[in-house]
């Protein structure tokens, strides 16, 4: 395997979460303007260890002077506010990322109602459901309305970055693409060793449900064919070689979705009970994890004609279809 490219000008920093997920990456890409990529967890630790890594490099939290989010998830922009409070840093992020930090309370209750139905007609007991609601609510501190002052199309540029709308482990998902030094920033898009979950997602008015499993590997397929050097995630160290990851990562979906079919010979069963046989250890804190990934291998048997779903009760219940050969 070739070494990685080394690119003095881009440092990574690895900031504290107090999520499962552990640590979170975010990049300073230096230069005129200063560019940080992600903002980490809206904790005091966090920012301390920014400042610190920040001190490190001959800089400070004030010289920032464009902030790039690569999706909307809690552990990636939480410190927004902070940065741009400090430094007065242009902040940009997809357009479903901007409208969902300007409205978060109303908009965060309304995801919450949606999941909380999704989880009712995935058969979780009714006494989970109310523990993951009141485990949700220990989050809401970490989160403040943040007004985004950009929103990024597909193909925008920025500070020589090309964005690249690659939906899949949540619908909001920016590749930051460096043509110039043959990278990409990707986030929770391409992680190695790890499975991003293509998660449950709340449809947009008039919008049809997205499967969003199936969208994932379309995106993927699309970062595959970039020509890059080396990728830096949001989570664990940069890698190169990210077609041999993506195809891996493709293959091991095939797997599952096979394993899930397999387990269905037995059935009918609710995706609660699938995923207690796939991950018979998910923690509360994670049940959004294996659901989302357990309906994404069931859209995609469905989508082949290998299974189809049954309701009772306001439950559903996927069973095997016999396929030909």
């Amino acid at each position: 395997m070739s070494a990685l490219p080394v690119h003095p000008d881009i440092v990574r920093i690895s900031l504290p979460t107090p999520f499962p997920v552990g640590p979170v990456n975010v990049f300073l890409v230096k230069g005129d303007p200063l560019v940080l990529i992600d903002a980490g967890a809206n904790t005091d630790e966090a920012y301390a260890r920014l400042e610190e890594r920040l001190g490190e490099q001959g800089l400070a939290v004030r010289d920032i002077g464009i902030v790039l989010l690569t999706h909307g998830h809690i552990d990636h922009f939480g410190m927004v506010n902070r940065i741009v409070q400090a430094s007065g840093a242009v902040s940009y992020a997809h357009p479903d990322v901007v409208a969902h930090l300007r409205a978060y309370d109303a908009d965060s209750k309304v995801a919450l109602e949606f999941f909380v139905g999704v989880m009712n007609r995935c058969g979780v007991p009714p006494d989970i459901v109310e523990r993951i609601c009141t485990l949700r609510a220990t989050y809401e501190s970490l989160v403040e309305p943040i007004d985004i002052d950009h929103a990024l199309r597909d193909g925008d540029e920025v500070a020589g970055l090309c964005a690249l709308h690659v939906p899949g482990h949540s619908p909001s998902d920016i590749l930051f693409h460096d043509p110039v030094r043959r990278a990409a920033f990707a986030g929770d898009h391409v992680l190695k060793g790890v499975s991003p979950s293509p998660l449950i997602r709340r449809p947009r008015p008039g919008e049809q449900k997205v499967r969003t499993l199936l969208e994932y590997r379309q995106s993927l397929e699309r970062t595959r064919a970039l020509d890059i050097d080396v990728c830096y995630p949001g989570h664990g160290s940069p890698f190169g070689n990210h077609r041999e990851i993506i195809d891996s990562l493709l293959q091991r979906q095939e797997r599952f979705t096979g394993h899930v079919y397999a387990l269905l010979e037995a059935g009918p069963f609710t995706p609660h009970q699938l995923m207690g046989m796939l991950f018979p250890r998910v923690a509360l804190d994670t049940l959004h994890f294996g659901l989302s990934s357990v309906l994404g291998h069931l859209e995609i048997l469905d989508d082949r004609g290998m299974a189809t779903a049954d309701e009772c009760e306001g439950i559903l219940f996927f069973r095997r279809l016999k396929t030909e050969g």
